[in-house]
């Protein structure tokens, strides 16, 4: 015996639906390289730089820039919480 179809699962109701409607993304965790100060790096090696920000040893400048201490959950890995949706267009 064949049920009938509910209206949410009816495509005469919902109309049909385009691939351009649909978007999908997961929880990713990808390796990644902190920048900047760390809880094992203590230090900043500068070289004199001119004002284009290349490097010259006679007639540059070292950087005033104040260099923070980044502290993060998970130093090794960069983690996003991704996810799914499909969107009905208006009209």
């Amino acid at each position: 015996m064949q049920r009938p179809i509910e209206r949410r699962f009816n495509r005469d109701i919902i109309g049909k639906l385009d691939l351009h409607q649909i978007v999908w993304w997961d929880e990713i965790h990808r390796k990644c390289l902190i920048g900047g100060l760390s809880a094992t790096k203590d230090y900043v090696l500068q070289f004199k730089r001119d004002k284009n920000d290349k490097i010259d040893f006679e007639n540059g400048k070292y950087s005033d820039k104040i260099i923070t201490k980044l502290n993060v959950k998970y130093e090794k890995e960069c983690r996003l919480g991704l996810g799914c949706a499909m969107i009905s267009p208006k009209g």
